[in-house]
């Protein structure tokens, strides 16, 4: 739709400066641009480059500035500003439900034939992230027909440890009710095969997570070894740990800016384990359940 829109203003604005396409059109040549659509790729130097005449260089600039579009605001990420609009037009932002699905099917035998036997409840981000890292894999490029630059419909907090990939598909297929909505899953889109990869990918996590149409959390349990003096290991839920907490902070601030309160999940194997701690400490089941 903006497109079009942006596409009727440039005719418009033709008109408006009297500019005959034809006339223009040896300019674009020149520039390597095949429609007055293709400036929004061009620079304001590549315009000087030209060495067009005031006149033709004036008009031309009024027709880069409208092709372009309203200038973009700068959003501060992890200690630095960058440019919205080219981080989301670079970022692979959603994949389907049914496309995760698919992805799954093709990635379990594959993790299996690395020697990773799949435990009971499936794979976890853990052992994904390891076979890609291993493979030096980026998934969004492999399998890019599955993969949109559409924003997702929902993006997800989660434990890596605490839910698995299979358990978190049955989740989405519930909050999309059976609808093949879109959804941004963090060990599909942050690239692992390099620092400056990572770098990128936390910027693009950080944009996603303040766009995004709807935020669900899933609450869970899971044993990680911590890094505190002594080290060891800790039972933890998604509040224990680091990333999720930043995921919770970035859409409350979202939430602030007008976006939809969070949607939290509680499966029933949590739930479960919440009732019996309860009900360990003397409260009756019925105020547990509560």
């Amino acid at each position: 739709k903006k497109m079009a829109e942006l596409e009727k203003e440039l005719e418009k604005l033709l008109l408006e400066l009297e500019l005959d396409p034809k006339k223009i059109t040896p300019i674009l040549d020149n520039l390597g641009v095949d429609d007055v659509k293709g400036l929004k790729h061009i620079s304001e130097s590549d315009l000087e480059n030209l060495n067009l005449k005031p006149a033709p260089r004036n008009q031309m600039r009024l027709l880069l500035k409208a092709a372009k579009g309203p200038e973009q605001p700068q959003v501060a990420v992890y200690g630095g500003a960058v440019d919205t609009k080219k981080l989301m037009e670079k970022a692979y932002r959603s994949i389907s439900v049914e496309g995760f699905a698919e992805l799954l099917e093709l990635l379990a035998p594959m993790i299996r034939a690395d020697g990773v036997s799949e435990p009971p409840r499936g794979y976890n981000s853990e052992h994904l992230k390891a076979f890609l890292a291993s493979k030096e894999i980026f998934l969004p490029s492999l399998y890019d027909k599955k993969f949109s630059l559409d924003p997702p419909d929902v993006v997800v907090t989660y434990m890596w440890l605490g839910t698995t990939l299979r358990e978190l598909l049955a989740i989405l297929r519930e909050v999309f009710a059976g609808r093949n909505g879109t959804v941004w899953i963090d060990v599909f889109f942050n690239d692992q095969r390099s620092p400056q990869a990572i770098a990128e990918a936390v910027r693009n996590a950080n944009l996603v997570y303040l766009t995004a149409a709807a935020h669900v959390v899933v609450f869970g349990l899971a044993t990680y070894r911590v890094l505190q003096a002594g080290g060891g290991l800790r039972e933890c839920e998604p509040w224990d740990r680091c990333w999720c907490v930043l995921e919770l902070a970035i859409r409350y601030f979202a939430e602030r800016k007008g976006r939809t309160a969070s949607q939290m999940v509680l499966p029933a194997e949590y739930r479960r384990e919440l009732l019996l701690r309860l009900g360990a400490t003397g409260l009756p089941l019925a105020e547990a359940a509560r």
